[in-house]
């Protein structure tokens, strides 16, 4: 089989290139570097994933691969950055190639160019007619033998260094002729919500490094870097280097995640529920052998949408099986799981809560006495839906078709907000605030104050509300979408 070599770009997931993507999802095997963002990795799900250590020797890389490879599995190498620029993946290419494995080399956004984009840093010149840039690795300032050339030999130097070295590198580069005023700048995390920027002379940027930290840096140096301030955007975004705690299901805390990166945020992913099927599947199996028989069909929660479709598909059922039957979703997130499926909603509440829900059923039926009313829910759920359509005359079946509970993650969120780690938390639904206090313990006010909190609706609030956690904002409308301008309000209002 063949070794793909990949360039995963310099860290935003979607700067890996399309035929990385498609090479990534049939993928056995991931071989993977260091700094490969981990939202790169979930692109191949079932894949068997290595991570190699700093430092590991390319032959011994190469040979794990070959054998893999010997064994009939399509192995992915990822690097960060570019494959072929700045590391072993030239070694390890030869390697593979002189041992008659079939390979491919897919090219990758790299740092250099990435950081210039991200930062707003330009390396050359508009006017410039024939514009040179050097790329370089630096482990230490004296790893390089002839720095004289280096330093004059193009108009913009782009150097990976380490933090510690970046005052030898500076002092360096203008003991050989590099003019101190020239226009410099760092940048670490590249194209990510917590990229890090400096900016000023090259006789001045060494002052700034030790705010980095330790690790790798960009320092760029040139007169083309001096059009930052009409290049800039990525730092401007509202939400830019907040970091957000999302505490819903890994699959849907994912669309979440992509939504706050868009706006400039960081986000971190812990589930504090578990979704899992119901304990006895026979009240859901009877009440989906007889969907076509309810006047209306009706959906609490994306959960509900796809744990029910996953069952009737199971059964060897598809969407003929609703037949005459109306479907109703509490909000515009749930009738977009039915879109998903082919379902088209008949009727959406206005409001995301089960009060909502109900009145707008009610409203669409316009007689209700008589009606069958199937609701397919969580087990655990507010029963203000179904007991305002019986008190209406309803005839109502509630059948679970998912069960939640907590996930062991305090120590986890526990140690991040302790860390100052997160700026921020929200919650979708009830049960997520109510998880998350009931592993926390007493300790749930306290440390959630430290946080500012965004809830998904008035439900949810209430229920972080009665168990002493402070709410900063209600998310209006009751989605997804409301949630990111909740917390661009939090923040933007300071």
């Amino acid at each position: 089989m063949t070794i793909s070599f990949v360039g995963a770009g310099p860290g935003d997931p979607r700067l890996l290139t399309l035929r990385g993507a498609e090479l990534l999802a049939l993928a056995d095997v991931v071989v993977a570097n260091e700094g490969v963002h981990e939202e790169t990795m979930l692109r191949a799900r079932d894949a068997e994933r290595v991570h190699v250590a700093k430092g590991e020797r390319p032959e011994t890389i190469a040979a794990l691969m070959i054998d893999r490879a010997s064994a009939g599995k399509r192995v992915v190498r990822l690097f960060r950055g570019d494959s072929m620029l700045f590391g072993t993946g030239q070694t390890e290419v030869a390697l593979v190639a002189r041992a008659g494995q079939p390979i491919e080399i897919v090219a990758g956004v790299i740092v250099p160019t990435a950081a210039a984009a991200y930062a707003g840093l330009s390396l050359s010149s508009a006017s410039d007619i024939t514009p040179s840039v050097a790329f370089a690795v630096v482990p230490d300032a004296s790893s390089l033998h002839d720095w004289k050339t280096l330093s004059l030999a193009t108009d913009t130097l782009a150097l990976l260094v380490d933090a510690s070295q970046v005052d030898e590198v500076c002092s360096t580069l203008t003991y050989h002729g590099r003019s101190p005023d020239t226009p410099a700048g760092l940048v670490r995390d590249a194209s990510l919500p917590t990229q890090r920027v400096a900016f000023d002379t090259l006789a001045r940027i060494r002052e700034h490094a030790a705010e980095f930290g330790a690790g790798e840096v960009l320092l760029l140096v040139g007169q083309p870097l001096a059009q930052r301030e009409g290049l800039r955007w990525f730092d401007q975004r509202p939400l830019f280097g907040k970091r957000v705690l999302l505490t819903r299901p890994r699959d849907q805390g994912e669309r979440t995640a992509a939504m706050l990166r868009d706006e400039g945020a960081d986000s971190i992913v812990i589930p504090t529920i578990e979704v899992v099927a119901p304990a006895d599947f026979a009240p859901l199996d009877h009440a989906l052998a007889e969907l076509e028989t309810y006047d209306w069909i009706a959906f609490t929660s994306e959960n509900g949408v796809n744990r029910a479709w996953d069952r009737l598909a199971t059964l060897g059922k598809d969407a003929r099986a609703f037949g005459p039957s109306k479907l109703a979703a509490i909000g515009p997130s749930t009738a977009d799981a039915l879109k998903t499926h082919g379902l088209t909603a008949d009727v959406v509440a206005k409001e995301s809560h089960g009060e909502g829900l109900a009145q707008t059923l009610l409203q669409a039926m316009g007689s209700a006495r008589g009606r069958r009313v199937l609701v397919l829910r969580a087990k655990e759920a507010r029963e203000v839906l179904p007991e305002t359509l019986r008190a209406a005359g309803c005839v109502v079946d509630v059948v679970p078709v998912y069960e939640t509970r907590p996930a062991a993650v305090a120590q986890t969120i526990a140690a991040l907000i302790e860390q100052g780690s997160l700026d921020a938390i929200t919650f979708t639904s009830a049960s997520t605030v109510k998880s998350l206090c009931a592993v926390l313990g007493d300790r749930a006010p306290d440390l959630l104050a430290r946080l500012k909190v965004v809830s998904i609706g008035p439900v949810t609030t209430e229920a972080a509300q009665s168990l002493g956690v402070r709410v900063d904002r209600t998310a209006a409308p009751h989605t997804l979408a409301g949630v990111i301008q909740a917390l661009k309000a939090v923040f933007l209002s300071k």
